[in-house]
């Protein structure tokens, strides 16, 4: 870790566990998140950092269909895309985070309205 963080100095490795009762405290405070695991894509989008997911998309189908579903496909990055392509997207990204966090807020709604319904077809009597 501290190789890497020699070598990029603006990235910030936690080595603690973040949970729900802290997670405002770091993603909210965060610019960008980068990660392959759901939770941690969840709540960066929940406290709305740039929530970038880089992966093997062909074995993270359930990140690659919850993405793809909300229109965010652009936000997942393959881990055999050339390096400077994916320098680019990842600028291209930065460059429009602002209107597709007002996207994600509404599909949040939008996905919330949805469960809600689901919930209340399957447990109404």
């Amino acid at each position: 870790m501290e190789k890497l963080k020699a070598e990029i100095p603006v990235i910030k490795l936690l080595p603690e566990l973040i949970s729900l009762d802290n997670a405002h405290e770091y993603y909210g405070k965060s610019l960008a998140v980068f990660s392959n695991r759901l939770h941690v894509l969840l709540l960066a989008c929940k406290y709305d950092a740039l929530t970038v997911c880089i992966t093997d998309s062909r074995a993270h189908v359930k990140i690659k269909g919850i993405f793809e579903d909300n229109n965010l496909k652009n936000r997942i990055l393959d881990i055999e895309t050339a390096p400077e392509v994916m320098v680019r997207l990842i600028d291209d990204l930065f460059k429009n985070s602002g209107p597709e966090n007002l996207y994600i807020r509404q599909k949040e709604e939008e996905n919330r309205k949805e469960l809600k319904s689901i919930i209340t077809k399957i447990f109404s009597r």
